[in-house]
Parts: structure tokens; sequence; C-alpha cells
């Protein structure tokens, strides 16, 4: 029980750093390289998954769809808007549980 307890929090801690980073690469690109960004947002989802974080999965996937979209505009903005709170979120509730 204790290794499984230990995996877990391992697992949110590479993820809480890793969503970070893939959000500061992801607002960096700004909308500049569509392809880049989808790659990205489908691994950040890949990872949401296995890390139990459904809710940034599915706003990554939102955000794939857009930037591969001919339409991005104002839509893109606010996928990347989103996503960012969601990654926000888990990554507080994160915080929370690695403190204890």
């Amino acid at each position: 029980l204790e290794f499984r307890r230990v995996l877990f929090r391992s697992i949110l801690a590479l993820f809480d750093q890793q969503s970070g980073q893939a959000l500061a690469r992801l607002e960096a690109l700004s909308g500049r390289d569509g392809a880049v960004a989808a790659d990205l947002a489908r691994i950040l989802g890949a990872s949401a998954r296995i890390a139990g974080a459904f809710a940034v999965a599915s706003a990554a996937l939102a955000y794939e769809a857009v930037v591969l979209s001919s339409a991005k505009g104002d839509a893109g903005a606010e996928a990347l808007a989103h996503l960012k709170a969601e990654i926000g979120a888990v990554r507080e509730a994160i915080g929370a549980l690695l403190a204890r």
C-alpha cells in the first residue's frame, strides 16, 4: 500500500511539473505553429489521463481540435485560456495533496 501511495504522489508531482512546462510552451507558441501546438496538446492530454486529470485531458483535446482547424482566431485563445484554467485548478489540487 505504501508503494502505491509513493507512486501516486510521484505521478502527480511529475504531472504538476510537466503540465506547467507544456502550458508555458503552448503560450509561447501563441498560435504560430498549429502542428507543434496540437502535438503538445495531445501529449498533455495523454499525461493528464494517466494522472487522472480528466478535465485537463478534455480541455487539451478541445485545444488540439481548435489549433488543427482552419478557424482559429478567438477560439484558439479561448481554448487555451480554458486549458490554462483547468491546469491551474489541477496544479493547485496537486500542491495541496503533496503538502500533506
